[in-house]
């Protein structure tokens, strides 16, 4: 049995002379009409047909048809030459014809050929580096996901070993209730209280002595931080009566372990940073709760407590050393009769002082404009409002951390409140943007009627510079 090859002329004159469907299915059987048609396209331009040679099919049953079509029969002869050898046909048989014949002159440029053929090779290049890339990212996210997942696991156990074997703090007692003339104005407070970044080092001699932080700084500007806010609150504002304190927790509570320098510049390992953590704030809290009638803490999570390098946003809540902290200080001050959590699994939430609404983030998702944080805070403040009103969870005040500036600003006609951080300037800002700020947490009272009133920086920068804890 022989093998059907286009290289036999036979083949190949016997495929240009078909002129319809139907011959040319006749006369190659098992070839799709499709097949056939490109080949015939590709021949033709390949094999242009010479002058003396026979006129195609084409041409002879166009010349048939307009004979018949006038009534007669041609008086011709069967066509047996080229249309150049054929004067009798009439002239505009010869131009219809024409159409229907080949372009004899139309020649593949071999450049053009190689050129069409380099281009596919480097489109297929292409795809191919293409579904590659994308191969190694649907693996990578993979590792991202599976290791995400086993973290969250763990937390989630960790979460209830806590609850089963550690101790609960013993309560203090909340100051009574008592009432108050009509010449004391009654507001609610907030003592904002954020990046503490507990576990980090700042060395003294590696930034001129412009910041020191360690541990015992930290806990010793927590404790500086909570007694001038109640200096502040019983003395200061001795006209005024708080019966309730809001305490926003802003999150990076541990240094954590998500840069190379702080796992190597670490003074306690990530589970050490748990631990003191909670000890420093359980501490703060009980204090606070012996001098406010009741106190509401409302907790967010930071950048630096995320369990991975990489950023996530599913389970960023909940797969989080902060969150781990505040579950922690729930349980041990679990019997403190004054004191209520709010400890979302979103990594915001909304806080209500009085007639006041406040949305609190951490304000790591925050992007910076020109390395300046406002703009682009303005921008995210008038998103985050648009997203709940539209959702029916409209505030009016934001309050955020992140920047280690502190600042009040107003944006139409509300506060965004940004809050410093308790460890001040380091090695870090001073070397990537020339800045250093001072240790500051904020505190402001929110009045039933007037809003926002007093504002307070709470400084504590004196604090581990060489002088001791300020009375």
């Amino acid at each position: 049995m022989s093998t059907f090859r286009w290289t036999d002329g036979d083949n190949i004159d016997h495929l240009l002379n078909c002129t319809t469907d139907a011959e040319l299915l006749e006369a190659f059987p098992g070839k799709t009409l499709d097949y056939l048609k490109k080949q015939q396209r590709k021949f033709r331009i390949v094999r242009p047909v010479p002058d003396d040679a026979a006129p195609s099919a084409a041409v002879v049953n166009l010349a048939e048809r307009r004979a018949r079509s006038s009534g007669s029969e041609p008086d011709t002869p069967p066509i047996s030459g080229n249309l150049a050898l054929v004067p009798d046909l009439p002239p505009d048989v010869q131009e219809e014809a024409a159409e229907t014949e080949p372009n004899s002159e139309t020649v593949p440029d071999p450049e053009d050929e190689a050129a069409a053929e380099k281009r596919e090779l480097i489109e297929e290049s292409a795809k191919d580096r293409k579904i590659s890339r994308l191969e190694d990212e649907i693996r990578h996210l993979r590792k991202l996901y599976k290791g995400q997942t086993r973290e969250s696991a763990a937390l989630d156990a960790l979460v209830d070993a806590i609850y089963e074997v550690a101790p609960t703090i013993e309560p203090v007692r909340p100051p009574r209730r008592r009432a108050v003339s009509d010449q004391i104005e009654e507001e609610s407070l907030v003592l904002v209280l954020g990046d503490l970044h507990i576990g980090e080092i700042v060395d003294p001699e590696q930034t001129s002595g412009i910041s020191a932080f360690n541990v015992d700084i930290a806990r010793r500007r927590v404790q500086y931080t909570v007694d001038t806010a109640i200096k502040i609150a019983r003395s200061k504002m001795s006209k005024y009566h708080f019966r309730k304190l809001h305490v926003p927790l802003l999150g990076d509570i541990v240094s954590g372990i998500i840069h190379d320098e702080l796992r190597v510049n670490d003074e306690l390992g990530i589970v050490g940073q748990l631990i003191v953590a909670v000890e420093i704030l359980a501490e703060a809290f009980l204090k606070l709760c012996q001098e406010f009638e009741e106190v509401e803490a409302h907790c967010v999570v930071g950048n630096h407590g995320r369990v991975t390098e990489e950023r996530y946003f599913k389970g960023k809540a909940i797969n989080n050393y902060d969150y781990l902290v505040y579950k922690m200080l729930e349980k041990v001050l679990a019997d403190q009769p004054n004191l209520t959590w709010d400890i979302p699994k979103a990594f915001f939430t909304v806080m209500q002082v009085e007639q006041e609404s406040f949305l609190i983030l951490h304000g790591d998702v925050v992007k910076s404009w020109m390395g300046i944080p406002f703009y682009g805070l303005q921008r995210a403040y008038l998103k985050w409002r648009a997203l709940h009103a539209d959702y029916g969870f409209p505030f009016k005040h934001m309050i955020v951390g992140h920047y280690h500036n502190p600042n009040m600003q107003t944006v139409v006609r509300y506060e965004l409140i940004i809050n410093g951080c308790i460890k001040g300037g380091d090695e870090y800002s001073i070397g990537a943007i020339a800045a250093a700020c001072d240790p500051v947490q904020i505190m402001f009272g929110v009045h039933p009627e007037k809003g926002i009133t007093h504002r307070w920086y709470l400084n504590s920068k004196s604090v581990g510079m060489g002088d001791d804890l300020a009375a």
